[in-house]
């Protein structure tokens, strides 16, 4: 392995668009749009987690659950005391 001077990085891992595939060149691509959330996924989003319509009635539905259990344990508390 030969390094290059003035830098400790050795020649053979080296990366630039002469070395590189194109199929590392497309995955290095969308790993970058993905990290940096650069595409616009809502279709891939809604795939998961539904409209955002269904989510907030499923939100609405989660709290009305909630009050509903918050109620039950108060009133299960005085009843104990």
């Amino acid at each position: 392995m030969t390094t290059t001077q003035g830098t400790e990085q050795p020649q053979d891992l080296k990366v630039n668009l002469k070395t590189i595939t194109a199929e590392d060149l497309l995955s290095r691509r969308a790993n970058m749009v993905e990290l940096f959330n650069l595409l616009d996924d809502s279709s891939r989003t809604e795939l998961f987690l539904g409209s955002s319509e269904d989510r907030e009635k499923k939100l609405a539905s989660l709290r009305k659950r909630l009050q509903s259990v918050q109620q039950e344990v108060e009133t299960l508390k005085s009843e104990s005391d």
